[in-house]
């Protein structure tokens, strides 16, 4: 069994898809990537809306719904929990997935942090019988 090493988006979603068992984050997508996790307990459904209304914001008069508005302030404040702008997380779990990144959420275990966060790694989960 061999580690992939990721230190893009493309690389990161190219490994998910392909089902790598091992998987091995490192420089700027793993800053990414711990911001989107803080959304685990936010629902795809929410985030997929809020996303479409970050992405069309720029074309409408702005961000309509609640829910929606509440969902951008929980992706806000994951993005400042890295340093990372909203803009940049949204565009991040764009270019992922919604159901990509809540795929790595299920299929995959966080199994090993070295050395203050600079690397995290995946391990894919058993799947049970």
């Amino acid at each position: 069994m061999t580690q992939i090493i990721v230190t893009t988006k493309e690389q990161l979603k190219n490994a998910v898809l392909a089902g790598e068992e091992d998987i091995l984050l490192q420089g700027e997508v793993l800053k990414y990537y711990k911001a989107a996790s803080k959304l685990r307990k936010v629902g795809k459904f929410s985030i997929g809306i809020a996303i479409a209304g970050a992405m069309a914001a720029p074309f409408t008069v702005g961000l309509s719904g609640l829910a929606t508005i509440g969902t951008m302030g929980i992706i806000a404040g994951a993005a400042a929990s890295v340093s990372l702008s909203t803009i940049a997380l949204v565009t991040f779990i764009a270019f992922i997935g919604v159901g990509l990144l809540f795929a790595i959420f299920r299929d995959y275990d966080e199994i090993e942090i070295e050395g203050l966060g600079i690397k995290l790694k995946f391990k894919k989960k058993k799947k049970k019988k």
